[in-house]
């Protein structure tokens, strides 16, 4: 079984969804998850709506036809980005599509990248999950002896929850929010 494709480019997550590239969970093709350093924090007129995303992931199912596929969408954006550093350097505001090969999955991902590159409906996906909070387990932290003669030191862990996580459900699993 293939490793899921993970990645936090929404343009490229578009682009794996018009080529056909199934998410490893169709109700939810992207994690919006809030950690210490993007902290959830509502909108005035809902606190229980974020105002702003946390660190967004979209997850496929793997294969080398998307192994390939992202391959190609590196190489044009590549190539995009040089051939607009020359057109503002020359004064040329003409840059070259893409070279077609008659592939489907690649041409979608080549025109795709014309298409998402800058914007995209799925910059805004993360308004529509249900969001995620990486939250401390309680316990104490405590250091064990390593058999060569160094210290480990161990933490209780985190957890993965939902924002929505009732509050007698965190202290059941043992939550520090």
């Amino acid at each position: 079984m293939e490793k899921p494709f993970t990645t936090e480019v929404s343009e490229l997550a578009a682009a794996l969804i018009a080529a056909g590239f199934p998410p490893t969970d169709e109700n939810e093709i992207c994690l919006n998850i809030y950690t210490r350093e993007r902290p959830f924090v509502g909108l005035e007129s809902d606190p229980d709506k974020p105002a702003k995303p946390g660190h967004v992931e979209y997850i496929f199912k793997g294969s080398d036809k998307l192994n390939e596929c992202v391959a190609l969408w590196d190489a044009e954006v590549e190539r995009i980005e040089k051939a607009a550093k020359r057109a503002r350097a020359s004064g040329d505001a003409t840059i070259d599509g893409p070279t077609l090969t008659g592939d489907y999955p690649g041409d979608i991902i080549l025109l795709a990248v014309w298409l998402f590159h800058t914007h995209g409906e799925t910059r805004n996906l993360w308004r529509k999950v249900d969001p995620k909070i990486w939250a401390r387990k309680k316990g104490k932290t405590r250091s064990q002896q390593t058999p060569n003669g160094g210290t480990r030191t161990i933490e209780p862990g985190f957890v993965l929850i939902s924002r929505n996580t009732p509050p007698e459900e965190l202290k059941r699993m043992k939550i520090q929010v």
